[in-house]
């Protein structure tokens, strides 16, 4: 599109300036005929603040359902006429999913365009697009949001009733609550399922207690969800529950079991831990193991010691990290030796667990794994390399910085993309009443390695460090506008707490830790 833009679109205050070559190159491509360019201009243009709105109203009339829904997405927190006009065309869209969204924007904006929005939306044949509308008037005070709301939860149809409670629980309002309690009482597992991690995300007041009970439930996926949801908020009550219900569990819901005893911290579940990593099942032995390293008992060395020779892969790779949770620097010698495993998921946890040890010696053998044929195996080498310290590795994640911004600049911003969990997950993950081992994946790498470069320079020379930061701010003014104040993309294994989390820009500027020191020196060792 060019020329003036029609009456009543808001205009970027930076239109008359020089545009960032990455939005220039994204606005030729919404004016492409291929669908998978516009996709990704789209996806870059809406994490931009400043972008001409009126040139991302055009992709509302592409034939392919994905192109408008990342049109209405690219639109959904901008203001003005042009805005609103198309986000109530896109009300009539055939695909649920566009007019759900785009009732949702409008929601979320107010005034006359969302009453619009209510009128047409209320009575959408759509679940997914009347749930958003109904929150919204439940902000609002207005009665219908509440009756809505209760429909939903009596519809038929389970797959809608657990849907509502899912996307109810994405809002992080407590008000939602009830709702959710009401879900607890749902004759499926499903539901109750979504019913209780939900309530364990708003953690209304008395949650603890409310969902303790669901540690018992006749459903084995309301059991997992009940543990994980102990296990993250540290409830110490439920100890006693999660030890007498371990050995009444069948295979598959052990792991939950045991991964939120090992969160909660408690010595009382030792035993049962070490005892689980005799279990016949693989999958459960990694939890257990996990488990111990994340109650730091040092009674648990040895036994985890043994695990390191394991001739199963995923037990070996859980063993060599726990081993470096629990600070056992006599094993330092045996995870350098894991470094060279055949398998990737070994050496991947070997990085990782001599990151945990932080000892400087670690630091030759992680240099070398920079050239790891696996990525991830990259990626937690650079981690490692972060938290133990090592000028040598400098000009090497300075020239891996350096490709991982031509790779941004080359994907438009899109080799970063934001993963299912980036804050602190766990090596377990759980999905659908069941628990899998998770990697890292490729796009945190940019991320990884600022925050690795701005601990270098928090312990290095005045001299070094200044030239490290001149490399970040280099870096960060290659990105697209907005991304640079964005909070980086933590790998799984970093334990920097959500509320703590660095932007990009400040770990630019030399990002002051908790600690309230430059950088990080051996920050988190355990």
């Amino acid at each position: 599109m060019s020329g003036k833009p029609p009456p009543g679109a808001s205009v970027p205050r930076d239109r008359e300036r020089a545009p960032h070559p990455l939005l220039e190159r994204a606005y030729r491509s919404l004016e492409a005929s291929d669908p998978r360019s516009q996709l990704v201009a789209l996806r870059l243009l809406g994490r931009v603040p400043g972008c001409d709105p009126v040139r991302l109203v055009g992709p509302l009339k592409s034939p392919h359902a994905p192109v408008r829904l990342a049109s209405v997405w690219a639109l959904r927190d901008r203001t003005g006429r042009v805005v609103e006009e198309a986000l109530l065309r896109a009300l009539a869209d055939g695909d649920y999913r566009v007019r759900a969204l785009a009732a949702e924007s409008l929601a979320r904006g107010g005034g006359r365009a969302a009453q619009a929005a209510f009128s047409l939306s209320l009575s959408d044949p759509s679940a997914e697009v009347r749930i958003p509308v109904a929150w919204s008037l439940l902000q609002a005070g207005d009665p219908r949001g509440s009756a809505t709301l209760d429909g939903l939860l009596k519809d038929p149809d389970p797959l809608i009733r657990r849907g509502t409670l899912a996307t109810l629980a994405g809002y992080d309002d407590p008000r939602l609550a009830p709702w959710l309690v009401q879900g607890l009482s749902d004759p499926v597992d499903r539901v109750r399922r979504e019913a209780v991690l939900g309530l364990g995300r708003l953690a209304p007041p008395g949650v603890d207690a409310l969902l303790r009970p669901y540690l018992a439930d006749p459903g084995e996926r309301v059991r997992i969800a009940a543990s994980v949801v102990a296990g993250q908020r540290r409830d110490r009550a439920a100890v006693k529950l999660l030890l007498d219900r371990y050995p009444l569990e069948p295979t598959g819901a052990r792991p939950a079991f045991l991964v939120a005893l090992g969160r909660i911290g408690d010595s009382r579940a030792l035993p049962t831990l070490l005892h689980a990593t005799e279990d016949p099942a693989s999958w459960v032995v990694v939890a257990a193991v996990h488990a111990l390293g994340e109650l730091r008992s040092r009674k648990a060395i040895p036994r985890v010691r043994e695990l390191l020779a394991s001739p199963v892969r995923s037990v070996r790779g859980a063993a060599a990290e726990a081993i470096g949770r629990l600070n056992s620097r006599q094993d330092l010698p045996r995870l350098v030796k894991l470094l060279s495993d055949p398998e990737t998921w070994v050496r991947h946890e070997a990085s990782v667990g001599l990151g945990f040890l932080g000892s400087p010696r670690a630091a030759a053998p992680l240099r070398a794994r920079l050239s790891d044929a696996d990525p991830e195996v990259r990626l937690a080498a650079i981690w490692a390399l972060g938290r133990v310290g090592d000028a040598r590795s400098h000009p090497r994640l300075v020239a891996l910085l350096e490709e991982a911004v031509k790779s941004y600049t080359e994907t438009l911003g899109l080799a970063e993309t934001l993963p299912e969990e980036s804050t602190g997950s766990s090596v377990l993950a759980e999905r659908e009443g069941a628990l899998r081992l998770r990697g890292d994946a490729p796009q945190l790498l940019l991320d990884t390695l600022l925050l690795a470069l701005a601990r270098e320079g928090g312990r290095s020379p005045a001299g070094e460090a200044e030239r490290l930061r001149e490399a970040l701010r280099k870096a960060l003014a290659s990105l697209v506008p907005g991304d640079a104040d964005r909070p980086v993309l933590l790998p799984r294994m970093e334990r920097i707490p959500r509320s703590q989390v660095p932007t990009r820009r400040a770990l630019g500027e030399g990002w002051n830790d908790a600690g309230g020191r430059r950088g990080v020196p051996g920050a988190g060792r355990r």
